[in-house]
């Protein structure tokens, strides 16, 4: 490290002995760098000299706990690549010849609940495409799609397992996402702030 920082020091004096720093070339790099550091270091210290307060992370998280009103799914579902195939499912389905997690291991072409017999994670409906959600919420607990889902990935075979309440996690366990999230929006006010008592032509 040492020597790089001696090598970039000599190089630089060089270069700068041969007149290179005022190549046009080379003159609008340097500057372009200078305005960036300098602009990190405005913003930093803009930041810095407006700190997020406990209060705000506590008004961010009541609003995210008032905006969730969406129930959460617990579902099962086989994806498979034409609808006579989920027909045929179906069918086996419906006369007990066969179990949903069986079936889905052996045919379902979704790489990431297949393994888990078509298991999917606790979910609202914003997290499916929209056909796959409006037959989800269709559903009664413990139903199955009877007419296979048509997505924009293939047929779907939609089993709903379970509803709940959203679940949102302790302050604590966010504290940290909030204040980031704050931080980004202190940066975009200080660009603005700046923006509105500049000419830009």
């Amino acid at each position: 490290m040492r020597d790089s920082l001696i090598n970039l020091e000599l190089l630089s004096h060089a270069a700068t002995q041969k007149g290179l720093d005022k190549e046009p070339r080379v003159a609008a790099t340097l500057n372009i760098g200078r305005m960036d550091q300098l602009a990190k270091a405005y913003l930093e210290d803009y930041v810095k000299a407006h700190p997020i307060t406990d209060a705000e992370i506590k008004a961010t998280y009541d609003k995210i706990k008032a905006e969730a009103v969406e129930p959460e799914y617990l579902a099962h579902h086989i994806l498979v690549p034409t609808e006579a195939e989920a027909k045929k499912l179906i069918a086996s389905l419906n006369s007990k010849k066969a179990k949903f997690d069986d079936l889905a291991k052996k045919n379902s072409k979704d790489p990431g609940s297949a393994k888990n017999g078509g298991a999917l994670d606790w979910s609202d409906r914003r997290a499916y495409v929209p056909e796959f959600s409006t037959a989800l919420v269709g559903l009664k607990k413990g139903e199955t799609t009877q007419t296979p889902v048509k997505t924009q990935f293939g047929w779907h075979i939609i089993r709903l397992d379970d509803t709940r309440k959203p679940q949102i996690p302790a302050l604590d366990a966010v504290r940290g996402q909030i204040t980031q999230q704050l931080q980004q929006q202190r940066v975009r006010q200080a660009i603005e702030a700046v923006r509105a008592g500049a000419k830009i032509e």
